[in-house]
This record gives structure tokens, C-alpha cells and sequence, in this order.
């Protein structure tokens, strides 16, 4: 097994820019690893000139998405897969929700969240037709959650799911049955297979905002997902 310090990882950091990288990596390592703010502040003009960045500027739609949101569709052409996936390069490349590029997105996903829009993929096939609707809602605010992580109109899908968690362990064991039960009358839709709480999207909503898990809930919850023998789900390659 390798060990290393932090004293390793800030050598080989300050190492790095010597070698003329490529314009976001040297930015993400001035911010995120050594911390050098002056530094990173002209760096964040040379990124600028990555082509990744200006494939997400010049792809970008007027609604602030870039298409298809969630659902891939070989048939339908778009320079990104599906708008999760911009954002994930978007995010890579180090940009953030002061700037315009996740700026503009925001507005149309919190219609998503509140339910004023639906997304233009093509519905997925549920037992229950008006779990779609459900699912989106929720998927558009794990989606917000990885642009800004405190934003206030995440506290309601944090208690939903805070709340069917403490359902799933009540017994100190978790129990997918009590689970669903919970979520079914939580999200005020019956389904007989809901999204369970150790999936991406459910984790990315409970680790956002300020809101805190008891320690024993969160105890039992990062023992089960650790442990879990199907992984997290939805955890794929973004590659295209």
C-alpha cells in the first residue's frame, strides 16, 4: 500500500505548473491544491483557452442547458450527451457558480425542481407514468447540488430523503421495504421500486447544505454504501 503526506502531494503540486500544463489542470492545482489565490487568478484567465471550455460556451443553449438533460438518445444530435454531462466538464475545468457558464444554467433547473418545466428527454418507463415527473424533480436538484452545494431550495429535498433514511435504518438494519413505504408517501407517488437513498443522486442531495445526519443515521448510512456489494449506481464514465 502507497502512503503519502501532504507534504508529497504539495511537493509534486509546485512541480507541476514547471511543466507547462495544459490551462485548467494548472488552475485546478493553484486553487483547489496549493491555494495560491494570486496566483490562480491569472491562471483563471489562461484557462480561458482551454477548447473544452469553449465548447461549453459556444454549445451552450438559450435556456442555459445543452439539450437532452439526463436520458441519453443516439438519435438525437448535440455536441454534449446530456446537459449532466457539460456540467461534470464544466465542473472539471474548475468553473463555478460565480460564473456566467453555471450561471445561466441555474434558473432552468430550478424550474425543474419546482416542477414548471419537465426535461426534453424522452420519458423513462416507470410502473407508475407519474414517477417521471418525481424523478426529475429530484434528479435536477442532486444537479444543483454539485453546482452549489448550500443553495437554499435544497433543504426540502434534503429532509424528504433525511426522512426516508431514518425510515430505511429504523430498526438499526436497513430495511428496503420501509424504505419504499417512505418514499412513496413522501414523494406522494406509489411506486414499487423507488430510487433508493444509495444512489448518486439521493447522496448528492444529503451531502449538500448545512443540514446534519444524526451520527448514528450517518454511521449506518456510509456503512451500507461502503459495503455495498452494487456499488453506487449511476457512477458511470462520462466519456462520449
Amino acid at each position: 500500500m502507497l502512503n503519502f503526506t501532504q507534504g508529497d502531494l504539495k511537493n509534486t503540486a509546485e512541480r507541476v505548473p514547471e511543466m507547462h500544463p495544459d490551462p485548467v489542470p494548472r488552475f485546478r492545482l493553484l486553487r483547489d491544491v496549493l491555494g495560491l489565490d494570486a496566483a490562480y487568478q491569472s491562471a483563471r484567465e489562461d484557462r480561458k483557452k482551454s477548447r473544452w471550455i469553449a465548447l461549453l460556451e459556444s454549445s451552450q443553449l438559450a435556456d442555459g442547458t445543452w439539450g437532452i438533460f439526463h436520458t441519453r438518445d443516439i438519435r438525437v444530435k448535440q455536441r454534449f450527451a446530456t446537459t449532466e454531462l457539460a456540467l461534470s466538464v464544466a465542473l472539471d475545468c474548475g468553473l463555478d457558480k460565480q460564473g456566467p457558464v453555471l450561471q445561466r444554467v441555474q434558473p432552468t433547473i430550478l424550474d425543474h425542481m419546482e416542477g414548471k418545466y419537465i426535461w426534453p428527454d424522452r420519458p423513462e418507463k416507470h410502473d407508475n407514468p407519474l414517477a417521471w415527473s418525481v424523478l426529475v424533480r429530484h434528479i435536477s436538484a442532486a444537479t444543483l447540488a454539485r453546482i452549489d452545494t448550500c443553495h437554499p431550495r435544497l433543504g426540502e429535498f434534503w429532509l424528504l430523503w433525511a426522512e426516508a433514511l431514518k425510515a430505511a435504518f429504523h430498526s438499526g438494519e436497513y430495511d428496503r421495504q420501509r424504505e419504499i413505504a417512505a418514499l412513496n408517501s413522501l414523494m406522494k407517488c406509489r411506486m414499487q421500486d423507488p430510487m433508493p437513498f444509495h444512489k448518486r443522486y439521493p447522496l448528492l442531495i444529503l451531502s449538500a447544505i448545512n443540514n446534519q445526519l444524526s451520527r448514528d443515521l450517518e454511521r449506518m448510512m456510509l456503512e451500507w454504501v461502503l459495503h455495498s456489494p452494487s456499488g453506487i449506481y449511476y457512477l458511470l464514465g462520462l466519456t462520449q
